[in-house]
């Protein structure tokens, strides 16, 4: 017959196998998509959204950290420009990785800690017609 503390230690167990079963087999990374239409054509967005002089005016940081200091270094446009920003609770960096017409990808390093990637794309539809 098995003593209270030998249950214990079997529940304990079965709690530790669980938890690391479930860490074994979830994977540590997600995916969030979201999409806006915009009516205005391709080559009108393009330019506004492959310079990053424009991006202070929209990107999410100053929504969360509304002191962020926000700077862009270098190049604005294309593969390897970068804006750079410090606020009173974070730091970080979003750097261009890949340029298109159709698409844009970048990298959002925050606190020398979090790595996410990102990807924007431009895809035109047809209206309709009535």
């Amino acid at each position: 017959m098995l003593t209270a503390l030998e249950k214990s230690l079997k529940v304990l167990v079965l709690i530790l196998l669980v938890i690391v079963f479930f860490g074994l087999v979830l994977t540590p990374s997600y995916q969030v998509q979201r999409s806006v239409d915009i009516t205005s054509s391709s080559a009108q967005i393009t330019p506004w959204l492959q310079d990053l002089n424009n991006w202070p005016k929209w990107l999410a940081v100053q929504q969360i950290e509304d002191r962020a200091r926000l700077q862009v270094h270098g190049r604005t446009q294309g593969v390897g420009a970068h804006i750079n920003w410090l606020g009173d609770s974070s730091r970080g960096e979003l750097s261009i990785t890949h340029s298109s017409a159709e698409q844009l990808e970048f990298q959002v390093l925050v606190n020398d800690e979090y790595l996410s990637r990102g990807t924007i794309s431009i895809q035109g539809y047809a209206q309709a017609v009535g």
